[in-house]
């Protein structure tokens, strides 16, 4: 799938830190997404908003495979310790 990150998307007056300027101010200092969130993320967003329960969640096996093999893909960085790190979401 292909994405169209030039589209302008208008974030003045959206509560947004970067663009709730003055008009003609240009805002450098803050690292902010200006383009939409890819359509698969709204859809997954949405999904899980309509279920309506917004508790502590236990986080799956295969998210921490996913973001292991994504740093060990991307960078070469092993993390066979992540799981042991984040012992204080575990019930």
């Amino acid at each position: 799938m292909s994405y169209d990150f030039d589209k302008p998307v208008n974030r003045r007056d959206t509560h947004s830190m970067k663009w709730d300027v003055k008009e003609h101010e240009l805002p450098m200092w803050v690292a902010d997404m200006d383009f939409q969130t890819a359509p698969e993320i709204q859809a997954a967003i949405q999904e899980r908003a309509a279920h309506g329960v917004f508790g502590y969640s236990v986080v799956p096996e295969e998210w921490y495979q996913a973001y292991m093999g994504w740093w060990e893909r991307r960078h070469g960085f092993s993390m066979e310790t992540l799981k042991s790190d984040y012992k204080y979401s575990k019930r």
